[in-house]
């Protein structure tokens, strides 16, 4: 369900998620391309207070249609200052790059990110039975980070 898989990204109730190489950063203008591949644990990108990025997992997640799964922050990184909304959920049938809505909630400091950081787990939830209706929806099959697309409930700005 998860690739690449790693042996050492199972946790007793979860697996753990890492930060992909494209980011979009939220500026004056709007979304921007932020491309982190550049960064490292060495020479981090620095997340200014307030700032939010989208970020995308390392890892392509591809759901059965009786399975969902939870998105989580890891502790380590919420102890540091880093928030990710609540948009967690992974329906049933999902298959593609997870998009993470990652924000420095600290007043002053700055929060170091690079590619391959362990950011995120999931937690999955198996069904006896597949989902009336999987999902295929908008964001299904994404292979790199993603803003908001259209669609019926997209706000108007």
């Amino acid at each position: 369900m998860v690739v690449p898989f790693s042996e050492t990204a199972v946790q007793p109730c979860s697996y753990d998620l890492h930060l992909g190489t494209s980011a979009l950063v939220e500026g004056p203008e709007g979304m921007q391309e932020l491309d982190l591949s550049e960064f490292t644990e060495a020479y981090p990108y620095y997340m200014e207070p307030g700032v939010f990025i989208l970020g995308e997992t390392l890892e392509t997640v591809s759901l059965p249609d009786n399975v969902e799964a939870h998105v989580h922050l890891v502790s380590s990184r919420a102890r540091e200052g880093l928030n990710h909304s609540l948009s967690g959920l992974v329906d049933c049938g999902w298959h593609g790059v997870l998009t993470l809505e990652l924000k420095n909630i600290l007043k002053y400091g700055y929060i170091p990110i690079y590619p391959d950081l362990r950011i995120a787990q999931l937690t999955f939830f198996e069904y006896a039975e597949p989902a009336q209706q999987p999902y295929r929806g908008r964001y299904f099959g994404d292979s790199r980070v993603s803003a908001a697309k259209h669609g019926q409930d997209l706000l108007k700005l």
